[in-house]
């Protein structure tokens, strides 16, 4: 048997397995071609399920665009409900349906567009409720008018 020092049979180890673990490297950059469909794209997604709930708005309490006729709401939606839909309803201080649609769960998140919105009432609360396979979700949204451009608008 060959009697090397020590240093000598410390150093044979590391050429060894670093020899031995390259075959597990992946220094390469991922064939996104290969992906199915939007997956192939660069948008940065949430990867972990981490809220107990399985609906969830982004934001409890919204304040809507004072210019413009749409708006969007975005949630959160469990990514095992991809391709499901989302209903949702947009509810007046009295409970009456204001609006209603769908929104498609899609890469663990869903967005509620809201057309229209001139026509709710400045300064009034809205209740948007969503509602999934696995769970449902409460926002809060209010539409801020401008008190001198509403009393020229009259």
């Amino acid at each position: 048997m060959i009697k090397l020092s020590r240093q000598m049979r410390v150093s044979v180890i590391i050429a060894s397995l670093t020899l031995a673990l390259t075959q597990f490297q992946n220094c390469g950059q991922a064939d996104v071609a290969s992906l199915p469909g939007e997956a192939a794209s660069t948008e940065v997604r949430l990867v972990d399920q981490w809220s107990e709930q399985k609906v969830l708005f982004v934001q409890s309490e919204m304040s809507l665009p004072e210019q413009g006729n749409d708006a969007v709401v975005a949630g959160w939606c469990a990514r095992s409900n991809y391709n499901q839909f989302i209903d949702w309803h947009l509810l007046d201080t009295d409970g009456q349906v204001v609006a209603s649609g769908e929104a498609l769960c899609e890469r663990g998140g869903f967005a509620v567009e809201l057309e229209n919105i001139q026509g709710l009432s400045c300064n009034h609360m809205y209740l948007l409720q969503a509602e999934g396979l696995e769970g449902q979700a409460e926002a809060t949204l209010r539409r801020g008018c401008d008190p001198i451009k509403t009393a020229q608008s009259r």
